[in-house]
């Protein structure tokens, strides 16, 4: 009998560029399966489960090249009595697999990758991490061309073959650190509309709190009258909820500090079975050139990053918000809204704490839109609702909405110079 180890899955949908694009563990378009492995209550022979925990475990490491911390997923080959899991196994479309460092994990367990369910063959793990240069560098797992190349997504699925229940061998795991693979190449940018000349932006920065942004999510029941099939449900509950905290904003004596209240919009899972569609979403209507998407400071953040996709237009993208928020970089420009490489404006009020956690993140950007249009933009919270509640294992996850910015274009007509015209 082969004994399968966890799963990702990747649905290629992302291309925005024709370079190879890197997908970290944590990308949305990667899940996990099972989420959740039973440990049944001993000496009972139905399946009733004593209790659950995920079989991955999400841990980080700091890269020495760069000094930036990097995240990998790691599993183990011991099923620790686990009973009733499917198989677990890594599947996407990809051009490269990178594993985590060998200093941060064990032994490599025996694996093998299979091209579309046809083509299977095993994968020297073992010898890659005994050969590698740099022990605390990531491994490079596979690296290949799929062959027979077409339009659709290819499935490319990678197995722990075997798994240890003997506490004498030793303990064997497998990792993820990365995903690279190339986009189609028959695939075209988006259309870039410069802007009009003479024209001024005007940044404009929409508060989580503003009514231009409309939050929606599917109420779920959170108590019941003891007549429910009667009456039904006595109280619900919004997957959104409005948070305040406080933050230092500077002052002009260090004695007595100004602290100034901040807000943020929040958006969880909920425990709620038979709801795996939350539908949770924020949208916001705008009429400019760039828009971008700010999170709350990291200082706030209490739940994990649940999958999180925005959408300009119809046109949607994913987000990793565990990557923003593992490394957020320094503000490197004055304007407050923007980032450097999109602040037109000198004269922006800069961020109201000069503590990096305390500060909005950036989560993502748009620019070169048409100016003269509407343009509709769509913050979903993709992540399923946990199948079982906090004492079996299932986790709440969640995002966040601070303040949404975009650049209005201000046109203006055009200055002749006196003379020139006179003449």
């Amino acid at each position: 009998m082969r004994l399968l180890v966890t799963c990702l899955l990747l649905h290629l949908a992302e291309t925005w560029a024709h370079d190879q694009i890197t997908l970290h563990d944590t990308h949305p378009l990667i899940s996990y399966s099972p989420d959740t492995t039973c440990i049944p209550l001993p000496f009972h022979w139905w399946e009733t489960c004593h209790r659950r925990h995920s079989p991955w475990a999400l841990k980080d490491y700091q890269d020495r090249n760069t000094g930036l911390s990097q995240s990998y997923h790691v599993v183990s080959d011991r099923r620790n009595g686990a009973k009733g899991e499917g198989p677990r196994e890594i599947s996407f479309v990809l051009h490269a697999i990178y594993g985590a460092p060998p200093s941060v994990v064990g032994s490599p367990a025996a694996q093998e990758i299979c091209i579309d369910d046809l083509v299977c063959h095993n994968l020297d793990v073992e010898s890659a991490y005994l050969h590698a240069k740099d022990m605390d560098d990531r491994v490079l797992i596979w690296s290949g061309d799929i062959p027979n190349p077409d339009p659709q997504p290819h499935r490319i699925v990678i197995r722990m073959i075997g798994s240890s229940s003997l506490e004498a061998e030793p303990e064997k795991f497998m990792t993820l650190d990365r995903v690279i693979y190339t986009p189609d190449t028959g695939y075209e940018s988006p259309r870039s509309y410069p802007l009009p000349a003479g024209a001024t932006i005007k940044e404009i920065s929409i508060e989580d709190t503003s009514r231009r942004i409309a939050y929606y999510g599917v109420e779920i029941c959170t108590s019941w009258w003891w007549w429910r099939l009667l009456a039904g449900c006595s109280s619900t509950a919004s997957p959104w909820e409005g948070k305040l905290f406080q933050v230092k904003a500077g002052s002009t004596a260090p004695w007595r500090p100004q602290i100034r209240t901040e807000t943020y919009h929040q958006a969880t899972t909920m425990f709620d079975v038979g709801k795996q569609d939350p539908q949770t979403q924020a949208i916001f209507n705008f009429k400019g050139s760039a828009v971008c998407v700010y999170g709350a400071p990291r200082s706030q953040i209490t739940y994990p990053h649940g999958a999180q996709q925005v959408c300009l237009d119809e046109m949607c993208h994913y987000i990793d918000a565990h990557q923003l928020y593992l490394n957020i970089p320094h503000v490197t420009s004055s304007s407050r809204i923007f980032p450097a490489q999109l602040s037109t404006s000198n004269n922006v009020s800069s961020a109201s704490s000069e503590a990096l956690e305390d500060q909005p993140v950036l989560l993502w950007c748009a620019e070169g839109l048409d100016y003269t249009m509407r343009h509709r933009l769509v913050y979903k919270l993709v992540e399923p609702n946990p199948r079982y509640g906090p004492g079996d294992g299932g986790v709440r996850k969640g995002m966040t909405v601070a303040h949404i910015a975009y650049a209005r274009v201000l046109r203006h007509r055009p200055v002749f110079d006196r003379a020139t015209t006179e003449a």
